[in-house]
């Protein structure tokens, strides 16, 4: 009203405006030109980033740290490590996957889907892989869990990897010291041919003259002794 507008002099209506960030933004530098090669190819339809899981290693509780190990811990001051670790729906974007980007101290976790529904993750794998490789990044070691043999930089899957051999020596000889050295090396195992046959005791009245002049008798068996107290019947 015109007496409304008279209580008012000098003020001016104004007008907020609010602009959308682009998500692609917020992604890790290391890892953001191989995510805009899959929205490029249309591997990736939209790309998210979780803000309740990207850490930080000044800020991460250490307590969490011991409960889940962490990727920054065995990363390099020159690596990026990205990891597919599940696969995520969302009720708008459909069908995807959670990856976890690890670079410079800092961990985050993007939600990237897929179009045309669920693809398979050998599928996946071979597109990131593809895309990281295109953004001019070297693939130091592309690999899926899962199958033997190590990963050749191009989507390969590798298997769990093995005790190094300082630990199992130390496994065996523990064991061996609980089992009474009834455990053979591979070392001391006969292999085909190389076995060796001992021979029988001789059983006739020839080979019992044989034993008396020359070959030492075998010593006889000694008595078993107590159980232990747990294999005993109560």
């Amino acid at each position: 009203s015109i007496g409304h507008e008279d209580k008012l002099p000098g003020r001016q209506r104004g007008f907020v405006v609010r602009m959308d960030q682009d998500e692609r933004s917020r992604i890790l530098q290391a890892f953001r030109p191989a995510a805009e090669k899959l929205i490029a190819s249309g591997a990736v339809s939209r790309i998210d980033v979780d803000d309740g899981a990207s850490t930080s290693r000044k800020k991460k509780d250490r307590k969490d740290e011991d409960e889940q190990p962490s990727l920054l811990q065995t990363l390099g001051p020159n690596e990026c490590r990205v990891e597919t670790t599940a696969r995520c729906r969302h009720n708008a974007h459909g069908d995807g996957f959670r990856i976890e980007v690890a670079e410079g101290g800092v961990q985050q976790r993007l939600h990237a889907f897929t179009p045309g529904g669920q693809l398979p993750p050998e599928t996946w794998h071979a597109r990131l892989v593809e895309a990281v490789e295109k953004s001019g990044s070297r693939v130091m070691l592309g690999r899926m869990v899962g199958e033997e043999g190590p990963g050749d930089g191009r989507g390969g899957r590798s298997g769990k990897a093995g005790a190094p051999d300082g630990q199992r020596d130390a496994e065996d000889a523990w064991l061996e010291s609980l089992m009474g050295r009834c455990m053979i090396s591979a070392g001391e195992r006969p292999r085909g041919s190389e076995a060796v046959v001992e021979p029988a005791a001789p059983t006739t009245a020839e080979g019992e003259a044989e034993a008396a002049e020359g070959t030492p008798a075998p010593a006889p068996k000694k008595a078993p002794g107590p159980l232990p107290p747990w294999l005993r019947r109560r």
